[in-house]
């Protein structure tokens, strides 16, 4: 099935997008990377500089912004 994909974020680093998809992933929203300034091996040779893009399917946007609200609001009351 194909996906209107729709930008959802910009993560500094990897690990912060591994994060994030992770979360959406086990809640069965699929994640689609880009990583803009870099080409493929750029960012095997010096890391993800310009950041981590993150996309998710149009019809799902609404849910993977909540889904991080929340994680944001439980993570705050700690």
């Amino acid at each position: 099935m194909e996906h209107a994909w729709v930008y959802l974020q910009t993560t500094v680093h990897d690990w912060e997008a591994d994060v994030i998809a992770g979360l959406l992933e086990t809640n069965n929203i699929p994640v689609l990377r880009k990583y803009p300034g870099n080409s493929g091996v750029a960012k095997i040779y010096l890391g993800s500089a310009f950041g981590v893009e993150l996309y998710v399917p149009a019809n799902q946007l609404e849910l993977a912004r909540t889904l991080l609200l929340q994680v944001q609001q439980n993570t705050e009351k700690e």
